[in-house]
């Protein structure tokens, strides 16, 4: 009998704890889809943020793509990403932003299919943890090498080198490789 407990309680104990050990669950989000711009007074506004930070602005050349889950998507004169901006629930303070770097260049992915991938260079900021951080996509074995120093610091977003100057140097080199500024 108490060997039947035993394996009962290992059994069942694990599912008891999963179900009811976190019981507050993070809010979901409805969609809230729009192709409506931000106002050009918002607008100005996060660019002052993004100039005291040194992000890359929102530029006048960009087009809203659209906004939903709390994030705003916008597009380079080419039609590619250029932007993420990740805002709270009610868009009221920036959380997190993605600059997307292209190439123009497409190089053979590790895909099954044999498909090709688009060589970017993305840069984050965390407002949170006020953090750079960047992630390159790309076959170059020059700019692969140059993330070797840096894979002892990593978050979610990508390197982040030892602090923030340390980040935005590699990437500014591996944009100047390519041909392109950060800001």
């Amino acid at each position: 009998m108490k060997f039947c407990f035993k394996i009962t309680m290992l059994l069942f104990y694990p599912i008891l704890l999963v179900s009811l050990g976190c019981s507050e669950k993070e809010e979901s989000r409805t969609s809230d889809y729009s192709t409506d711009p931000p106002s050009d007074e918002k607008i100005a506004e996060t660019n002052n943020i993004r100039e005291e930070y040194g992000i890359r602005q929102i530029k006048k050349n960009w087009s809203f793509n659209y906004r939903e889950f709390g994030i705003e998507r916008w597009k380079d004169e080419r039609g590619f990403p250029c932007k993420h901006v990740r805002y709270d629930k009610n868009y009221e303070q920036i959380l997190s932003e993605h600059d997307f770097y292209y190439t123009g260049r497409t190089y053979p992915c590790l895909d099954p299919d044999g498909g090709t991938a688009s060589e970017h260079l993305t840069i984050a900021y965390d407002y949170v943890r006020r953090r750079f951080a960047f992630a390159p996509r790309t076959d170059d074995k020059k700019v692969i090498n140059m993330m070797v120093p840096l894979r002892e610091h990593v978050i979610e977003f990508g390197y982040t080198g030892k602090t923030n100057e340390e980040a935005l140097e590699v990437a500014d080199k591996i944009l100047k490789m390519w041909g392109l500024e950060r800001l």
